[in-house]
């Protein structure tokens, strides 16, 4: 039988398993960033999600710099990184999103995103046909 001091050690225990449960759950990813190639001038989103996500910062890294947010051409909608006009010196690499809890700073870290990017043809007369006619 259990008498007052077992039941409260089992509810303390449970309160504590559920605590650390959610510890843990705040740094599940729900949504990864993916694999993206695109066309040197066109535009990307790294998307991240979490669980618990407004009670975490999120930010991003390039090739492990912080990224540089100027609001116009990178910016972040909420937990998404959006690119606009990407350039290969300038945003070719891994991207990687951050969670950081509010509560206790802990941070962690989804696995690189690579961006790959396509050069644009606007130098490359490859595709004209300059073909001479015979007379």
């Amino acid at each position: 039988m259990y008498n007052k001091s077992s039941f409260k050690i089992v509810v303390v225990a449970l309160l504590a398993a559920a605590f650390f449960s959610l510890a843990r759950a705040e740094f599940q990813f729900t949504v990864l960033p993916k694999y993206t190639q695109v066309y040197e001038g066109e535009s990307v989103v790294f998307r991240c999600r979490a669980f618990f996500d407004d009670e975490i910062d999120f930010s991003w890294t390039l090739n492990g710099n912080p990224v540089r947010l100027d609001h116009h051409r990178v910016f972040l909608n909420g937990s998404n990184l959006h690119i606009n006009s990407v350039g290969q010196r300038l945003d070719a690499g891994d991207y990687v999103c951050l969670a950081t809890a509010r509560s206790s700073g802990a941070r962690v870290a989804t696995p690189p995103a690579k961006l790959d990017i396509i050069p644009s043809d606007d130098d490359d007369d490859d595709t004209r046909c300059s073909f001479k006619r015979e007379r």
